[in-house]
């Protein structure tokens, strides 16, 4: 679902871009990126794989671009429903201690 919904994003760059590169540039430079221990969360390491991945088909300027929205769109994906988590959790507490005292 990642890579089908990173070539959409790639796709509203660049609309004649074919799918089978782009959805096996992300998966790939994901994977790619978790192998890096000396990199949290592969960072810079992800990005410099999916711009030497789409630059053959993109060019280097707008790899990096897309390279750049994808680690905030990634960021975004994990950050967000951690923050509604914690929140609900933060609040839900607080109930209980004040049905306590």
């Amino acid at each position: 679902m990642y890579a089908l919904a990173f070539w959409m994003m790639v796709a509203s760059f660049d609309s004649d871009i074919s799918l089978i590169p782009v959805a096996a540039a992300f998966p790939a430079a994901y994977v790619l990126g978790y192998l890096m221990i000396f990199a949290p969360a592969g960072l810079g390491v992800r990005e410099g794989f999916l711009i030497v991945f789409l630059s053959p088909h993109l060019g280097l300027g707008p790899s990096g671009v897309i390279a750049v929205v994808a680690r905030l769109w990634t960021t975004l994906t994990e950050v967000v429903p951690a923050s509604v988590f914690w929140f609900q959790h933060i609040t839900s507490k607080r109930a209980g201690e004040e049905l306590v005292q």
